[in-house]
């Protein structure tokens, strides 16, 4: 339950990273296409990790959900200034999150979203942010704890760190590949 819980915290955290590499990176493409890579290469242990199956359809990782934020952050710069096709691609990113049954999916494209329209207002969007992360409540009851994520995104400084990419790119496949394996040998 306690692991639970800092997922749905780690959540926010991961869509605000995304964010602000969104707006930092100087190549989307490079960008997007190591995200859609890292989606890819997690599948697996993903699928290891939660269902015991090396292929497993009835959920999809949540880096998928990350790639979907990030192809909606590309589509919100290409219609900048038409809100009204700014809202259908956000009401289409919802849709794609749902049937492509992404784990976390439709959280991440509501604080995306409201990172996006409160991107000039640190404030407001940590506020909207915890509003949309507690509304998340009604698809999982350990969404409770996930305005503590946009918490921790308020203390923030704007600094990049001094971590290697590679490292931060595998320890997410790594870790579900061990935990996989420890479930598999240890029960």
């Amino acid at each position: 339950l306690v692991l639970q819980a800092m997922e749905t915290v780690a959540v926010p955290i991961f869509v605000f990273l995304l964010f602000e590499g969104f707006q930092h990176t100087s190549d989307w493409k490079k960008y997007l296409a190591r995200l859609a890579g890292l989606a890819v290469l997690t599948e697996i242990p993903y699928d290891l990790a939660m269902n015991g199956k090396m292929l497993e359809l009835g959920t999809q990782n949540p880096v998928i959900g990350l790639v979907l934020c990030f192809v909606l952050l590309l589509l919100f710069r290409r219609f900048a200034g038409k809100k009204l096709i700014c809202i259908a691609m956000a009401l289409a990113g919802f849709v794609w999150a749902i049937m492509l049954k992404v784990d976390h999916g439709v959280p991440m494209m509501l604080m995306i979203c409201v990172m996006h329209l409160f991107r000039n207002k640190k404030m407001y969007m940590g506020f909207s942010g915890m509003a949309a992360a507690a509304l998340c409540i009604g698809l999982s009851p350990f969404y409770l704890v996930a305005p503590m994520g946009f918490l921790a995104i308020h203390f923030y400084n704007g600094e990049k760190g001094n971590s290697s990419r590679l490292v931060n790119y595998l320890f997410y496949p790594v870790a579900l590949l061990a935990m996989a394996l420890i479930a598999k040998f240890a029960f």
